[in-house]
């Protein structure tokens, strides 16, 4: 499932203390899963070793841990159906269970209201849940259900504060200490009514309250937090086109949220690409071209980079033409702006340029190594390499192999002549003077880009062919095919191995020889996502449909084991 959990300040320095080397972990990793078909909430060791286990009511969706890890929270949306803009009709409230997260001992069953947002606010003491239901709104005025942002003290187990919205939350979010809730409703225009401008509501989660409700022009979307969570940005698109006279730019809304004002609204050029948060710099950065002008051709599209610090923007500064997305690099130094023409770099400090390459770059994945070192692109099975450093292209591969892109290709020919020949039987035997048969053909590379940690080398799943293209990142070239299908490759680098989740089966890649290891998982019906990692890389918890799966590499070989469960919808690793 996917959903969006507000992490707090806390959180992140318990990780940045529990990551110093030669610090000892003073309890065990545990994992807890959220089984909605039992229903129940099951707490694990890594050996699959059952800890506790609390029934629970209804059908849970969600499952939290404060960021004290003293608490477990499982939500449940309730029952009923999703009416599209007019919220949800429910037939049930929507309800938090409050655990003991040692003992999984129910504290409280909270009811909220009607219906629930996938989208939680805990503050940094882990005493306060905030959560937005959608509510109803019914032709019939009976049936209306409120709108409301519910406050609940996790404490007392009880519901401290019920603010009512006159308008749908398009987008919402807390600030990183959970004081404050961001919610915007995005412009509209209800029929045979007048059209509703967009709203910010800035409100204080401990009373609650609005403190700020703030009218904003043209259609901003996307509220983004600033790294240091005092600032909203919200991105207007505006109206880009390639006639000076229609063309309209687009605009930041810079919104400050202890001051609950807006404090600026810039220019963003024409067509900004979206807004990109640089944690490391302290900044967003925008991506965008220049406002056309007369003579203009697509070709020579001039473009431009911008950087928003507080309610200041740097820029604009000129950048490489018909450029299509951003990459930094993981030290936070350098930008790269990538298109067609080829990639340039930028300085993350001050948006100065670095360095420039005008190769060719086709894309549809592409990647930075961590090192900044070297750029890979992939296009029609092609992994393209390039010298970020000395701006040229290395080496050009063919990903998957050969031998398995005939035989695909084969096996699609024959199937659809057996279906062609087994159509015209079927059609003479039952003299018919026509018929139908289903061509095959060979299914899309689908091709995804995993580049390991330590930037040595590049993983290339080609879905086509089934299997993994190891390419050495410092030179381009191929080190292995290794054949292995699935569709995603993770590393796990403290146990040497990287994982690739294919379905049910969960294959194992050495990272040192390349050569495939034993399945960890060979089991049907699970289906397993991505995988939730330790810190120090050595383990893993993937959660399928009907099983957890745990990857111990503690003693630097993996190790794994399923532990089956009825319908897993969530779960919450406490890796210490």
């Amino acid at each position: 499932m996917q959903r969006r959990h507000v992490c707090t300040a806390l959180t992140v320095l318990i990780a940045l203390v529990a990551a110093i080397p030669g610090r000892a972990q003073t309890r065990t990793p545990k994992v807890f899963v959220l089984d909605q078909g039992a229903p129940a909430v099951t707490a694990l060791d890594l050996n699959g070793t059952v800890l506790k286990t609390a029934p629970l009511q209804g059908t849970p969706s969600i499952l939290l841990r404060t960021p004290d890890r003293k608490i477990v929270l499982v939500l449940d949306r309730g029952t009923g159906r999703d009416a599209g803009d007019a919220g949800f009709q429910a037939k049930t409230k929507s309800s938090v269970t409050i655990l003991d997260a040692e003992t999984l001992a129910t504290r409280a069953r909270v009811e909220l209201g009607a219906g629930l947002e996938t989208t939680t606010m805990l503050n940094t003491a882990g005493d306060r849940l905030a959560v937005i239901c959608p509510g109803y709104a019914s032709r019939r005025p009976e049936e209306n259900m409120p709108r409301e942002l519910i406050t609940v003290n996790l404490k007392s187990g009880q519901v401290t504060g019920r603010l009512p919205l006159a308008r749908p939350a398009s987008a919402f979010f807390g600030t990183p200490d959970g004081a404050t809730a961001i919610v915007l409703s995005m412009r509209d225009k209800p029929k045979q009514t007048p059209s509703l401008p967009a709203e910010l509501l800035v409100i204080d989660l401990a009373t609650p309250k609005s403190v700020a409700a703030l009218t904003l022009d043209g259609d901003p979307r996307n509220p983004v937090l600033s790294a240091d969570g005092k600032f909203v940005y919200l991105l207007d698109r505006g109206n880009p086109s390639g006639n000076p006279d229609k063309n309209v730019n687009g605009r930041v809304h810079v919104v400050s949220v202890v001051g609950g004002k807006v404090e600026a609204v810039h220019d963003a050029g024409s067509k900004p690409r979206g807004l990109v948060l640089d944690d490391a710099g302290q900044q967003l950065l925008v991506l965008s071209d220049k406002a056309p002008k007369k003579g203009d051709t697509d070709k020579d599209r001039a473009c431009e980079l911008r950087a928003l610090r507080g309610a200041r923007v740097i820029g604009p500064v000129a950048t490489l033409p018909s450029a299509e997305f951003l990459r930094a690099t993981a030290d936070g130094k350098r930008i790269f702006v990538v298109g067609r023409v080829g990639i340039a770099g930028h300085s993350l400090q001050d948006l100065s340029p670095l360095s420039e390459m005008r190769e060719g770059v086709i894309t549809v994945q592409f990647a930075i190594t961590p090192d900044g070192r070297r750029a890979l692109s992939l296009w029609q099975q092609n992994l393209y390499t390039y010298d970020l450093e000395n701006g040229k292209e290395m080496e050009k591969i063919t990903t998957g192999r050969m031998s398995a892109r005939i035989l695909a290709a084969l096996d699609a020919s024959t199937a659809t002549l057996n279906s062609q020949t087994e159509a015209k039987r079927e059609a003479l035997r039952k003299g018919k003077s026509h018929y139908y048969y289903t061509e095959y053909n060979v299914r899309d590379p689908n091709e995804t880009i995993a580049v390991r940690p330590d930037s040595q080398a590049v993983y290339v799943l080609n879905r086509q062919t089934s299997d993994v293209t190891v390419v050495d990142a410092n030179t381009g070239r191929v080190l292995e095919k290794v054949a292995t299908d699935g569709s995603a490759v993770h590393f796990l680098p403290g146990a040497g191995i990287a994982l690739v989740i294919d379905g049910s089966v969960v294959h194992a890649i050495d990272l040192a020889t390349h050569k495939k290891l034993d399945d960890l998982s060979a089991a049907s019906g699970y289906y397993f996502s991505k995988p939730d990692f330790s810190r120090d890389g050595k383990s893993a918890v993937i959660n399928g449909s009907a099983g957890v799966l745990l990857i111990n590499g503690a003693t630097g070989k993996a190790n794994s084991k399923i532990v089956p469960f009825k319908r897993v919808v969530d779960i919450e690793v406490d890796w210490n």
